[in-house]
């Protein structure tokens, strides 16, 4: 039997893995690219190729995004001083700090903690269908996001499915049924002028059965919208999940995310409204589509015990 292609880089993955384990564990720590390269056992220029390959990041920018996005969570969660943020977060100083993080966020820290916004969190890269290295799907290198999304009103229609954990599950079908059926109403170009947003309304402890699913517009013209429904989207903080690949295969990334990222994260899943955000051009047929899947999150309580 041949090797998939994608397991001659498992090893390389999992070196990438340890790097950026030891980054997440040492973010305080001075954080070299010859120090990493050492404890990956490749040389500068290799370690440097290899992470670029595999994250799409240098390793500096990947560095610097994770200590500015903790020090963000920081400033919103706890009462320390900025200083002390900074030092802990591995800024040599309160000065050094204060503009990177305006640099990256558009207004000193100050202002982000009183806003208190979440916005532009990145979460450290994560390994995706840990599980399934000799499945027929390559593992994936994930960064989630933590953002907080505006209230919203949306314009299409509403439809019901079975998802993941039902006894029959029929969201393969029934959903894409949902969009066609909007297409009846609306005409076909206005998929790609306006952004298209699908709504999982998980407002219930019932999440298997009947689940409602609305196929929506952001923003479009008043001939469109008066056509639709309306539904209103509250103000909410959401885990931002970016998905590459076939639309078929996103349920595998979803049980990624549900099982082994977010019980480790310090977030945890609320009810509210599910988004699958797709871009104007979205092809569901190909297999390199991009989407990203916001789940409601909120932080979760040190003072939470299990």
């Amino acid at each position: 039997m041949a090797i998939p292609a994608f397991l001659h880089n498992a090893p390389q993955i999992a070196r990438i893995q340890q790097a950026l384990k030891y980054i997440e564990d040492n973010i305080d720590q001075p954080l070299t690219v010859d120090n990493l390269a050492e404890k990956s056992c490749w040389s500068r220029w290799q370690f440097q190729r290899v992470f670029m390959k595999e994250t799409g990041m240098s390793v500096a920018q990947y560095v610097r995004g994770i200590r500015l996005s903790t020090a963000a969570k920081l400033l919103l969660t706890t009462q320390r001083r900025q200083l002390d943020i900074a030092l802990s977060c591995g800024f040599d100083s309160e000065i050094s700090f204060n503009r990177s993080f305006r640099k990256e966020y558009g207004c000193p820290p100050g202002a982000y903690r009183k806003r208190g916004v979440f916005q532009g969190l990145r979460q450290p890269l994560s390994l995706s269908r840990p599980d399934r290295i000799k499945s027929e799907l390559p593992p994936r290198l994930v960064q989630v996001k933590i953002e907080t999304r505006p209230a919203s009103q949306l314009h299409g229609i509403c439809g019901y499915f079975n998802g993941l954990f039902s006894a029959e599950p029929n969201y393969e079908k029934a959903i894409p049924d949902i969009w066609i059926n909007l297409a009846r109403y609306v005409p076909m170009d206005t998929f790609c002028r306006f952004e298209n947003i699908g709504v999982i309304d998980l407002n219930t402890d019932e999440t298997a059965n009947n689940i409602p699913y609305w196929a929506c517009f952001e923003h479009p013209d008043s001939t469109v919208s008066s056509v639709l429904q309306t539904i209103r989207i509250p103000e909410q903080t959401y885990a931002v999940i970016p998905y590459h690949g076939h639309v078929k295969d996103f349920d595998k990334t979803l049980e990624w995310f549900l099982f082994y990222w977010l019980p480790e994260s310090g977030y945890q899943g609320i009810n509210g409204f599910d988004l699958e955000i797709y871009g104007r051009n979205f092809d569901p047929s190909s297999d390199d589509a991009y989407m990203e899947y916001w789940v409601p999150v909120s932080p979760v309580s040190d003072t939470v015990k299990f």
